[in-house]
């Protein structure tokens, strides 16, 4: 796929997913590649506030005002944050596979394809943190400078070494 002209300029953050991208321009999102699950086709609502993106294999997500804006492939729920959570608060967001992370209020939530437990967030999660991202089928965080992940754990992804337990930023 060509990168369409209107991005080689003013981009302020990036992101790709398995077949697409999406980028921040002038607090807008940006969308090219595949979009056989209508994962590229932007809808009006982050035209304009965006202040962050994310995107997964099928899926892109924005943050604007605090809130979450999903959008793409979403036959495991992970376009769907719950709603009884409150889709307000919220300071960052980030896409794995078939799942979506947010942070809101120091706690992570996350939700979709919950196979290798992604979704399941364990208890030391649910405070402090101040930073999220998603893997294939595993889920990270950082909390008082030190990575906590879960998940799957085939390739040791969720192993942390000692070196990540402390200073980490």
């Amino acid at each position: 796929t060509n990168v369409p002209n209107t991005a080689y300029s003013n981009v302020t953050a990036i992101t790709g997913g398995y077949e697409h991208t999406i980028a921040l321009k002038n607090s807008g999102v940006l969308a090219w590649g595949n979009n056989t699950y209508g994962q590229t086709s932007v809808p009006n609502a982050v035209s304009s506030g965006v202040t962050n993106i994310a995107a997964g294999m099928y899926h892109s997500l924005a943050l604007t005002g605090g809130s979450l804006v999903a959008w793409g492939y979403n036959s495991f729920g992970q376009c769907n944050f719950p709603t009884s959570t409150g889709n307000s608060n919220i300071s960052a967001i980030a896409a794995g596979y078939y799942h979506s992370l947010v942070l809101k209020n120091g706690g992570v939530f996350a939700f979709g394809w919950n196979g290798y437990s992604q979704c399941t967030i364990p208890t030391t999660a649910t405070s402090g943190i101040t930073a999220i991202a998603g893997g294939y089928a595993h889920s990270a965080a950082l909390k008082a400078g030190a990575v906590l992940a879960w998940g799957y754990n085939g390739y040791g992804q969720c192993t942390i070494p000692a070196s990540a337990n402390s200073g980490v930023s």
